[in-house]
């Protein structure tokens, strides 16, 4: 019998500092910096600490650690219970997921990891693929969307060792960037299913660059999903469409 994952749940602000610091290096990418401001995007107050340009660089980070440290001290007990609160509703819907996804994978086993999931205050979600941890919003104006978040990290987890193991070409650094493009592809069209839908009711969005394939495989595997073969339709499509992701 396929064994699932258990997650476990830990709350550490310092995560999200180092999240914003490694976002905050990249920032002169046109990535880093669409993503720094996703990130931020809850925070009015760091919006305008990077927007200063009077502040020094080395002194916002400084400010940026000082809001995240407040701002956790002041809102702990609020995390714990919004933390306390979506373990729960993943412990009902879990066993759905699971099952639904080892009958896509073909009973594929889970990597093996530390699965431990962290709240964050940020707009985006940070995840280690090695290590099998990952980012979900301890709080959000769309009900149930934490959830949804921490079914699409889990899916990252299983398609990588997926994709690894049976396209081992894409293993290699130089190959880094298309890997994230077809992971995230390939979670979108997944995400579009009616059996996803079922167990989670809201939507997730999709990056911009990627809506066009989406909107093509989505109504190819909206009824019958053959992970291999779709995998082999993104990597075709993203070649095709290699203008879309400069």
């Amino acid at each position: 019998m396929q064994k699932f994952p258990k997650i476990v749940f830990k709350i550490d602000c310092n995560l999200d500092i180092k999240v914003l610091d490694a976002l905050f290096k990249k920032r002169n990418s046109k990535l880093g910096k669409q993503s720094l401001k996703w990130a931020i995007e809850p925070h009015p107050p760091l919006k305008k600490v990077l927007e200063d340009k009077h502040i020094p660089i080395p002194y916002q980070q400084k400010l940026i650690t000082f809001y995240v440290l407040g701002f956790y001290q002041k809102n702990l007990r609020k995390i714990n219970s919004q933390t306390i609160e979506i373990k729960t509703a993943w412990e009902n819907v879990k066993i759905k997921y699971f099952e639904f996804l080892d009958r896509i994978f073909k009973g594929y086993p889970w990597p093996k990891g530390k699965y431990v999931a962290f709240p964050t205050i940020l707009g985006i979600y940070s995840r280690d693929i090695e290590d099998k941890t990952f980012q979900f919003p301890y709080e959000h104006s769309i009900a149930g969307y934490p959830l949804a978040v921490i079914a699409h990290e889990m899916l990252h987890f299983i398609f990588y060792d997926y994709l690894f193991k049976n396209y081992p070409q894409y293993r290699k650094a130089k190959n880094s960037l298309v890997v994230w493009h077809i992971s995230e592809i390939f979670n979108s069209v997944i995400q579009k299913t009616e059996e996803w839908r079922k167990i989670f009711k809201v939507k997730l969005l999709d990056y911009p660059q990627h809506a066009q394939i989406i909107r093509k495989l989505e109504k190819k595997y909206k009824h019958k999903m053959i992970v291999n073969h779709l995998i082999d339709d993104i990597i075709r499509e993203i070649d095709k469409n290699k203008n879309l992701f400069h």
